[in-house]
């Protein structure tokens, strides 16, 4: 009997290891995506910026509403700040809302380009 409790154990661990990678995974690869889009596309207006960021967060199936985009621009800096829960099924019955953000600060030269 000690070793079917052992077993139930594991498997639960395995399975909240399992779906929690996942959900990191994802936070990982959007976070990625949202870096390039403010390093490559930091020229853009606001809002087409933040339909960028929640167009690449619906491709690995993180869902954004325009309030979880903050976007603020000085004279030289784009700072993109993103928070965003997800939920994430840790054990069969125990669902866990998961808080994300990401923090991104652009440096650049207004009107600069390089060739």
């Amino acid at each position: 009997m000690g070793r079917v409790i052992k077993f139930a154990i594991v498997v639960l661990a395995v399975y909240a290891a399992w779906h929690a990678g996942a959900a990191q995974w994802d936070h990982f690869n959007f976070q990625d995506a949202a870096r390039q889009l403010t390093e490559f596309g930091g020229e853009q207006p606001d809002d087409a910026l933040r339909a960028g960021v929640i167009a690449e967060a619906a491709k690995v199936g993180i869902l954004l509403v325009p309030a979880n985009v903050g976007i603020t621009r000085t004279a030289d800096h784009l700072y993109v700040n993103i928070n965003y829960r997800r939920p994430v099924q840790l054990l069969p019955w125990y669902r866990y809302n998961w808080p994300f953000s990401v923090k991104l600060d652009r440096w650049f030269i207004p009107g600069g380009h390089f060739k």
